[in-house]
């Protein structure tokens, strides 16, 4: 029996390499982004922590120096929150973009593959009727040599 070749096979590995390369951009953004949020959550709790010195030096003395600082940095942790809160918000649509051509490569891949299992499924009936003609050719030859 011979061996199947699906004719548009380089077309499926140029498409797998296609969804592969999508795939990796995706990553490659989702990596990005789950750095800002560690940063947000990091800036985040830093900004919880200067709150709670401000709160605490309320109580007693109070030294004017000590919260004007405070509130410095808390005004700065809040500024750092803000604009990871822009680039979270600024790389969004081109996360979604990134998801959009991962998904139209991953269709085409599979629209390939499908086409690809019916051709062999095409191919594999063919191969068995050949060998059942075969079959019977043989026997005919055999029944008029006898």
């Amino acid at each position: 029996m011979k061996r199947f070749k699906f004719q548009l096979q380089r077309i499926l590995d140029v498409r797998m390499r296609e969804e592969r390369q999508a795939q990796r951009n995706l990553a490659v953004l989702n990596r990005q982004r789950s750095l800002i949020e560690q940063r947000l959550r990091s800036a985040e709790s830093k900004r919880q922590t200067a709150l709670e010195q401000r709160r605490s030096s309320l109580v007693g003395d109070l030294e004017i120096d000590q919260l004007r600082l405070q509130a410095l940095m808390v005004h700065q942790q809040d500024r750092q929150a803000r604009q990871l809160m822009l680039e979270l918000a600024a790389m969004e649509p081109e996360r979604e973009e990134a998801r959009r051509i991962l998904l139209q490569a991953t269709t085409a891949r599979r629209s390939l593959e499908w086409l690809r299992e019916r051709t062999r499924a095409r191919w594999l009936r063919e191969q068995r009727r050949q060998e059942r003609r075969d079959e019977q050719e043989l026997n005919t030859i055999r029944e008029t040599v006898t």
